[in-house]
């Protein structure tokens, strides 16, 4: 069993996927992890918020409808179909080049 099924199991276990997609709570739960990222004084903690920003990410898919692994795979499609991008050390950061690739969702479609 992979990381998206031991999710998905989780939610289903405890009948959170039939109780709907309820936008505000899912990002607030997320938002409440980034922040306890935040305010962690180690990595793990770090590590422990990211973590569990990607279960409660996973849960609110499958509860849009969506199966997470195969959306993920559309959206890994889209990120390795760029070129020409590059790292901008002046603005610390990576700008995107041209894609060629978009997903498409509905492959995921459960």
């Amino acid at each position: 069993m992979n990381v998206f099924d031991e999710v998905l199991r989780f939610n289903l276990v405890r009948r959170l996927i039939e109780k709907g997609y309820n936008e505000s709570k899912e990002v607030s739960f997320i938002l409440e992890e980034l922040t306890e990222g935040l305010r962690a004084n180690n990595q793990e903690a770090k590590v422990d918020a990211y973590c569990d920003v990607i279960v409660f990410a996973i849960g609110a898919i499958y509860k849009l409808g969506y199966d997470a692994e195969l959306s993920m795979q559309e959206v890994c499609k889209h990120i390795n179909s760029e070129v020409a991008g590059e790292y901008d050390a002046e603005q610390g950061k990576y700008l995107k080049g041209q894609r060629h690739y978009f997903p498409d969702f509905s492959k995921a479609k459960i």
